[in-house]
């Protein structure tokens, strides 16, 4: 029921051809989600011979049914290259949602109505795809049911745990509901600011074929718009370009210290504008205290990042998408012929 009570009326056409589309768009996603999970898990466990699935051991569970585990060494390697896969998979989705975008555009639908279908398409990628996806690398194969649990191997990921801790965690077959749903939660946060990107460029994507439609195909019209949308950069873009600022400085600093053995007070000094200085400022005293002894840092890009997440208040992972974002865009434009 609609507002007021009063029924919706009956769907139109391009609305029925928009909502098969988008079920063989999540059909087809889905498919592609448990084949790079499976295919990464199988590469990572299987020994010349064998096949990934073999490399198991079965627990009993509470219900008296048997659970196929990955031996102990397999679940601490699944877990430290959890990421690893995940990233994999996040690389396809400008692509997927690029395509989605077309076909929509192909059979006639406005941008708003793009718009609005690529908003509820990424909501399912992100609620249920990203909960198969788990699924299906964690080793059971298929999407998950409605009352499946993540292996004990993965809980509180993606916190950093001990290997002893993860075995013995993953001697309780399942973790409870609670915890299942913690997992799931970080793997959707991981995956939000992928999607919000890959969302973006599919709009764009749609949004010059729609112009093209409407305007002709002609090149000097076309490149006009795509001046319009490279002109407006997203939020992502624009903190990328703002960490590889940073990541850059904090790498000379190093540098500086490692060559000249001055002081952090002596290249702020000779070097005031650096963006990284503000960053400094928003740390807290021990990591001001470590950020003033380079020699502390490990490598310097990892440290770079590790600052800049704490300055944002987002995961390392997200200030890693916001730089390949950055970085995506310069490669579009330096691509671009020149006029």
């Amino acid at each position: 029921m609609s507002v007021k009570g009063v029924p919706p009326g009956p769907k139109t056409a391009s609305e029925e051809a928009a909502r098969a589309l988008r079920e063989e768009f999540i059909r087809d996603f889905r498919a592609k989600t448990l084949a790079i999970a499976s295919d990464f898990r199988y590469k990572l466990l299987a020994n010349p011979g064998t096949i990934g699935a073999a490399m198991s051991l079965l627990f009993p569970t509470q219900d008296g049914r048997l659970y196929r585990a990955p031996r102990s060494d397999n679940a601490v390697l699944l877990r430290s290259r959890c990421w690893e896969c995940l990233r994999l998979w996040c690389d396809g989705f400008p692509h997927q949602l690029k395509a989605f975008a077309k076909g929509l555009c192909e059979i006639g639908v406005g941008l708003d109505g793009v718009e609005k279908e690529l908003e509820d398409s990424c909501i399912v990628i992100r609620d249920v795809e990203s909960r198969n996806w788990l699924a299906c690398f964690s080793g059971d194969g298929h999407p998950a049911s409605e009352d499946w649990r993540a292996p004990g191997w993965l809980l509180d990921w993606p916190a950093e745990l001990k290997d002893d801790v993860i075995l013995s965690a993953g001697l309780n077959a399942r973790l409870n509901d609670k915890q299942t749903k913690e997992v799931c939660m970080a793997i959707q946060n991981a995956i939000s600011e992928e999607l919000l990107l890959a969302r973006g460029e599919a709009l764009n994507h749609a949004l010059i074929q729609i112009a093209k439609a409407n305007n002709g195909t002609g090149r000097e019209k076309e490149r006009s718009l795509e001046d319009c949308i490279q002109g407006s950069l997203s939020k992502p873009v624009d903190r990328g370009k703002f960490c590889c600022e940073v990541i850059d400085e904090i790498k000379k600093i190093r540098n500086f210290v490692a060559s000249t053995g001055r002081s952090m007070a002596e290249i702020e000094k000779e070097h005031p504008r650096l963006a990284v200085w503000k960053v400094r400022a928003t740390l807290g005293p021990e990591d001001q205290e470590t950020f003033n002894h380079p020699n502390q840092w490990g490598p310097p890009v990892g440290y770079a990042k590790m600052v800049l997440s704490k300055n944002h208040g987002v995961t390392t992972h997200t200030i890693t998408s916001w730089v390949k974002a950055y970085r995506k865009t310069q490669r579009s434009k330096r691509a671009r012929p020149s006029r």
